[in-house]
């Protein structure tokens, strides 16, 4: 690599990245950078944040080492020697190469690439990024080809617990002052929020599956119900839970024709009981509860919202079973009618057969029942019960 510190740097693409996401993109590439690279890694842990902070400014092995006399930079055990620095930039710069090209990077939409006269760095389209036609990729895209990791947000309950750690719960006791919905003669009660439901559980195993597969991280936390939402992060979102379990659902779904509620759904102002045993002919069923899927854009920075919800803890389990099934998409994406690029902004109420013999309940049958496509609204200029298609027994999913 020649160095040559009277040539000007490169100009940037036109194409710029905010600060944020460029942020963004340097903490990914240094979770992705192998141990075992110690001078490498010390080289993009200086360039990357100088060249961010001064885009303009060329870095050649003469300002590295003006920088470690300054204290700014830090070669580990030994001074930095100017053949050392070119070689750990060869080293760098090939990595970075190879990382966006076919490595973990290549599903970033952006890269980083290092100078070829020097060691600053440029944020540039990334043109590797691979072409998938796999449609549960395509469902899960928004969630992995962004430069910030998903967040996977899931419940903590709230609970109450006696003295003899004997644990009570109900949707509608949200706080120490419902107690006495409990009617326990005033036995003293502490808060708890010791257990996830074990169908959320199992929706994220599921997912975490997927994405760790492919070696896309998938950082998750906890919600409780009095909490916020996470506004101030730029992540795209995927929402575990219910209405009794995750209230925040609730404000998510609000603005929108369909929402899920402890006993059912609700559909454009009117309420819909789920289904027992003693509604259905069917007896191996013990009853049926509904799933509610929603996309949309949330929060000031529209980021990707995907909530997987339901009237019952289990219906987080078959959504996410649902999701990564590439014949299940498509009779969703056939119901939208959106080719194989799913919407935005879009909702679908699934009905959900479960069978409860011994112990939880496991689930059998899925179907779909009604879908609402508010970006074809949108486009079309028409209002949202246009869009509202409702799904015979054709349009199902076993």
């Amino acid at each position: 690599m020649a160095q040559t510190p009277d040539h000007p740097p490169q100009e940037r693409p036109a194409r710029q990245l905010p600060l944020q996401d460029q942020k963004a993109l340097f903490h990914f590439v240094m979770n992705g950078l192998p141990d075992g690279k110690t001078r490498v890694r010390s080289l993009l842990e200086f360039v990357i944040p100088e060249s961010i902070a001064h885009p303009r400014r060329f870095i050649g092995p003469k300002e590295v080492i003006r920088a470690q006399t300054e204290g700014r930079f830090d070669f580990g055990d030994e001074l930095a020697t100017e053949s050392a620095i070119k070689s750990a930039g060869q080293r760098a710069g090939n990595w970075l190469s190879n990382f966006f090209e076919k490595g973990g990077g290549r599903s970033k939409p952006f890269k980083i690439r290092m100078d070829d006269r020097g060691y600053q760095v440029f944020f540039e389209p990334n043109d590797s990024q691979p072409e998938q036609d796999d449609l549960v990729f395509r469902f899960w895209e928004p969630h992995l080809t962004t430069l910030h990791d998903a967040l996977l947000i899931y419940p903590e309950p709230q609970f109450f617990r006696d003295s003899k750690h004997t644990y009570f719960r109900n949707w509608r006791v949200r706080s120490k002052h419902d107690v006495g919905f409990f009617d326990l003669n005033d036995r003293p009660l502490i808060p708890s929020y010791s257990f996830v439901p074990a169908g959320v559980v199992a929706a994220m195993v599921l997912l975490y599956t997927y994405f760790h597969e492919r070696h896309f991280p998938l950082p998750a936390k906890p919600i409780r119900p009095g909490a916020h939402l996470h506004h101030d992060t730029h992540a795209p979102l995927i929402v575990l839970g219910s209405p009794g379990t995750l209230p925040q659902i609730t404000e998510l779904e609000s603005p929108l024709a369909l929402r899920t509620n402890p006993s059912g759904y609700r559909h454009k102002g009117r309420d819909y009981e789920d289904g027992t045993q003693k509604d259905m002919e069917d007896a191996e069923v013990n009853f049926i509860k509904h799933a509610l899927l929603t996309r949309r854009p949330y929060g000031p920075q529209a980021r990707c919202v995907t909530i997987l919800a339901g009237s019952h803890g289990r219906c987080a389990e078959g959504l996410a079973g649902f999701l990564l099934n590439s014949d299940r998409l498509k009779t969703l994406a056939e119901a939208l009618r959106c080719g194989d690029k799913f919407p935005q902004s879009f909702q679908a109420l699934i009905e959900v057969h479960m069978n409860k013999h011994e112990g939880e309940p496991s689930i059998g049958e899925m179907r779909l029942k009604t879908v609402v496509n508010y970006d074809s609204a949108k486009k079309n200029n028409r209002n949202r019960s246009a869009q509202t298609r409702q799904l015979s027994g054709s349009a199902a999913s076993g």
